[in-house]
């Protein structure tokens, strides 16, 4: 769809990002999250599999557990704004 503009050209500010996170169950001991935060920061920002990633477009990152609660409490914040603002997508 080639003329078709795009989200922010018709919503100003519009931004929206993807991210992928590793869950694991509530009460998982400490030093077990820290370890596999620091094994999969390793894999992740490794040589192929970086560059594989940052050819499809994607920012390597990597961090800790606290910092991905805290991403994903702050993405439930935003959306859960936006779904009241457009009524629950039930209109």
């Amino acid at each position: 769809m080639p003329d078709t503009p795009a989200v922010a050209q018709t919503l100003p500010c519009f931004e929206v990002s993807a991210w992928f996170g590793l869950y694991v169950p509530g009460g998982t001991p400490a030093v077990i999250l820290e370890k596999q935060s620091r094994d999969i920061r390793a894999v992740v920002q490794s040589g192929s599999i970086a560059e594989d990633m940052r050819k499809s477009g994607a920012d390597v990152v990597g961090s800790t557990a606290e910092a991905l609660r805290t991403l994903t409490l702050e993405d439930r914040a935003s959306w859960a704004e936006i779904i009241r603002a457009a009524g629950n997508g039930r209109g």
